[in-house]
C-alpha cells in the first residue's frame, strides 16, 4: 500500500488538466456529457475538493482508500478530501455524470452552515457509493441535465 504522505493532493484544475478539459473556474466543475476516456485519470490522488457522480452507462472500477469498488449504471458515488482515489479500469462505453466542488464553493453557496454536517458520505468511514434503482436514479440524471444546460451556457 502507498504511503499516504506521498500521494499527491490535486485541485480541480489539476484533475481537469489530466483530462484535457478547459473550464472557467477553479471552484466547481460540471462534467461534459460524453464517454469517459479509459486512458485518462489513472494516477492515484487525493482530491482537495468533493465529488458527486452517477454512472449513466457502462462501468468503471476505482480503488478508494485501498478498497476496489465497481460502479455500474444508476450507481451514485461520492468522494471527498479525506479519500485516496485511483481509477483502475472502465468499459469503453462508460459515461459518468459528475460534479466537482470545493469547500469554499459550498460555503459561499450554502444558506445554512450546519447543512455541512449532512455530508457524512464524504468521509472515508462511509461507503463511497450506493446502487440505486432506475426510478430512483432518474431524478439525479434529470438534475444533471439541468446542470449541463448551465454548463453549456457558462463555459462557451
Amino acid at each position: 500500500m502507498t504511503d499516504k504522505t506521498t500521494i499527491p493532493i490535486e485541485s480541480i484544475e489539476q484533475r481537469l488538466a489530466d483530462f484535457g478539459y478547459d473550464w472557467h473556474t477553479s471552484d466547481y466543475f460540471i462534467s461534459p456529457d460524453e464517454n469517459d476516456n479509459p486512458e485518462k485519470g489513472l494516477s492515484l490522488y487525493k482530491p482537495n475538493y468533493y465529488i458527486l457522480g452517477i454512472c449513466a452507462k457502462g462501468w468503471i472500477e476505482f480503488e478508494v482508500d485501498g478498497k476496489l469498488i465497481t460502479i455500474h449504471p444508476n450507481c451514485f458515488f461520492s468522494a471527498g478530501p479525506q479519500m485516496t482515489i485511483q481509477k483502475v479500469k472502465q468499459s469503453e462505453e462508460c459515461k459518468l455524470r459528475y460534479l466537482f466542488f470545493t469547500k469554499d464553493f459550498l460555503l459561499n453557496n450554502i444558506t445554512n452552515f450546519y447543512e455541512l454536517e449532512s455530508f457524512i458520505f464524504f468521509t472515508s468511514n462511509a461507503e463511497p457509493y450506493v446502487q440505486l434503482e432506475k426510478e430512483d436514479a432518474e431524478p439525479l440524471l434529470q438534475l444533471y441535465d439541468i446542470l449541463k444546460t448551465k454548463r453549456d451556457k457558462v463555459n462557451t
